[in-house]
């Protein structure tokens, strides 16, 4: 299971069906929002869009596509539009391997959003996040696995999303140090693991 599958029951639920958007993302990605009833069109320049989902990192030019999403945004909050701006997965970075990182669909939404920030101070949007570190996503695991959550252990490697997210579901959280590190998390963190694991 992968956020990108919350986005069909979000479109639904929103009432995005045949909605125009501009989807960031894999080939998944496109099929999650037409799952939903979202018709994901071409990136290009003077694009119009009625949503924008931002799902992965992967699957198009990582600038240029960011540049075609704020300014579509743009020209819909000047022309008295407020796009749907939704984001399945909230992580920042992810661990590329061999010590490597890399930007994700979060940190893609931060940029998008300190622009629109930038240009609409009062109105702004903002996208909704649907993955961890909310419930849904680890539930609805849950559920099709047959399990109770409260038997489950969940590993992963971020402190706000991962972790976060666990508790949110009544599962218990196991911490892969990799993008947090434990050491120099511990003294502020708001939320805690119930183990450390330094390898799978």
């Amino acid at each position: 299971m992968t956020s990108g599958g919350l986005l069909p029951a979000y479109f639904r639920d929103h009432g995005l069906a045949g909605a125009r958007t501009a989807v960031l993302g894999t080939a998944d990605s496109l099929a999650f929002v037409r799952a939903g009833g979202g018709v994901p069109i071409e990136l290009g320049e003077g694009m119009e869009v009625d949503a924008v989902a931002l799902c992965d990192d992967a699957g198009f030019d990582f600038l240029r596509g960011i540049e075609l999403v704020l300014s579509a945004i743009v020209r819909a909050i000047d022309a008295g539009q407020t796009p749907a701006l939704v984001l399945p997965n909230p992580d920042l970075v992810y661990p590329k391997g061999g010590g490597e990182l890399g930007f994700t669909a979060g940190a893609m939404a931060l940029v998008i959003e300190a622009a629109l920030a930038r240009r609409f101070p009062a109105i702004a949007p903002r996208f909704v996040p649907l993955g961890k570190p909310h419930a849904a996503l680890l539930l609805a695991g849950a559920q099709r696995l047959a399990i109770d959550p409260a038997r489950l252990v969940m590993i992963g490697d971020q402190l706000e999303t991962d972790v976060a997210a666990a508790r949110a579901a009544g599962i218990s959280p196991a911490l892969l140090e990799g993008v947090t590190r434990w050491a120099h998390a511990s003294a502020s963190a708001s939320i805690a693991p119930d183990w450390l694991l330094d390898h799978l």
